[in-house]
This record gives C-alpha cells, sequence and structure tokens, in this order.
C-alpha cells in the first residue's frame, strides 16, 4: 500500500474506533485557579498489529496498553476481570501531533467529519476551548428520524411458482385452474382431485397469491 492508501484506510478506522474530545484542565500553580483546555485523539482496539501501525504510519503520540469489558461496572460497583479483554491504545495528546494527523485524515472522513472539522479550529487557535468542547459533545450525540431507523424492502431468495422444487404446478396450469372454477363452475374438491393440490393450495392460486406471475424464461416442467 502507499502512504496515500494507508492514510486513507486508517482514517476508515479512526471513524469507527476512534475519538476525539476537549476537556478542561484545572491549573492550581501560584495560587491560581485557571482552567485550560486540552485535547486529546485516541484509537483503541483489540487487534494490536492494526493499532500499532496507525502508532508508526503518523510518528507521533505513544502506544499503551488498556484493558477493554463489556460491562463498566457489576451490579456490587466492582470491576470484573473476567470481563475484560487485552486491548491498545494509540494515544495523541500534543495539539500540534493532533492537527497533523487530523489534516491527514479530514478529507476521507464521513461520521466524524464535522468533530474533526471542530477540533482542528480549536488546535488553530480559531476558537475557544468552551465553546469547542460545547460543540464537539453536540457532534457526537446521534439523532436519527423515523426514516433513517425504517429497513430496506428486503430481497427474497425463495423460488415461487414452478421454479420452486416442491411445487406440482405451472403456471399454465394454474391459469387453467383459474379458467375451470370461473368458466366451468368446478368446484373445489374438483379442482382438488383433478390437479392433486390442496384446497389451500388452491385458494392462494385463485386468489392470485401464488403462480400470479408468467414465467419471463420458456420453461417447461418436467412430467
Amino acid at each position: 500500500m502507499t502512504d496515500k492508501e494507508k492514510t486513507i484506510y486508517f482514517a476508515g478506522i479512526f471513524d469507527g474506533e476512534g475519538s476525539i474530545g476537549i476537556y478542561p484542565v484545572s491549573n492550581n500553580v501560584n495560587s491560581e485557579n485557571k482552567t485550560y483546555w486540552a485535547i486529546k485523539l485516541a484509537v483503541c482496539g483489540i487487534y494490536k498489529p492494526m493499532i500499532e501501525s496507525m502508532w508508526k504510519h503518523f510518528s507521533v503520540g505513544q502506544l499503551s496498553t488498556q484493558k477493554r469489558q463489556a460491562k463498566t461496572q457489576t451490579p456490587k460497583g466492582n470491576v470484573d476481570s473476567n470481563l475484560c479483554r487485552q486491548s491498545w491504545r494509540w494515544t495523541v495528546t500534543k495539539k500540534s501531533e493532533i492537527e497533523y494527523v487530523l489534516d491527514q485524515i479530514f478529507p476521507y472522513l464521513m461520521e466524524k467529519h464535522k468533530q474533526v472539522d471542530m477540533s482542528l479550529l480549536f488546535c488553530r487557535g480559531q476558537i475557544d476551548g468552551e465553546t469547542a468542547a460545547k460543540t464537539l459533545k453536540i457532534e457526537k450525540q446521534f439523532q436519527f428520524t423515523v426514516e433513517d431507523c425504517s429497513e430496506p424492502p428486503r430481497k427474497s431468495h425463495r423460488l415461487f411458482g414452478e421454479f420452486n422444487p416442491n411445487s406440482r404446478l405451472t403456471w399454465k396450469m394454474a391459469e387453467e385452474i383459474r379458467g375451470l372454477y370461473k368458466n366451468e363452475n368446478l368446484n373445489y374438491c374438483q379442482l382438488s382431485l383433478k390437479f392433486g393440490v390442496s384446497k389451500s393450495a388452491l385458494s392462494r392460486i385463485l386468489n392470485n397469491k401464488t403462480y400470479n406471475v408468467q414465467p419471463i424464461l420458456n420453461y417447461s416442467k418436467p412430467a
């Protein structure tokens, strides 16, 4: 892979697994209670080679280990080591280094595009930390409409009509059944005996629920 291809790939990893945040940091040095704003970028995962390759590709930040667990706390409030999984974290905390990374991956982001845009403004001093932190927090809150959550219609993989291997009829036979029922006044019992199908199958045919579309292919069902 070329360096550009790697950057695009790692941008996708960050889009899904990465995080970026701006946080207040209190400083009580010399009795001055001041609040500073710090920014942190991180990507965490259980597959070390991938996290390590991101760290080496951008050549900034640090690689460390951490524990991931499915539940933050047990019902008693204690951390359960049995729920933990070993993972690795790539972390960048220096503002200039974060700006360097974000500049490279910014064009290829989708989910975190606005978050990174706001973070870059903060890194360049174009927006204060408090405003950036509030805006970033809002961007992390996903709000979906009912239309966004609705699933597209699923394509059925079932074989209908005469293409179903269990089918006893063809489309032409179904058409004959409809004609006999409508024109010859044959009842369900007579049709069932004549074609060897159940009354429920006849009902679906006569109500155009099955065998209602003529096959496009020239297909004749073997006897």
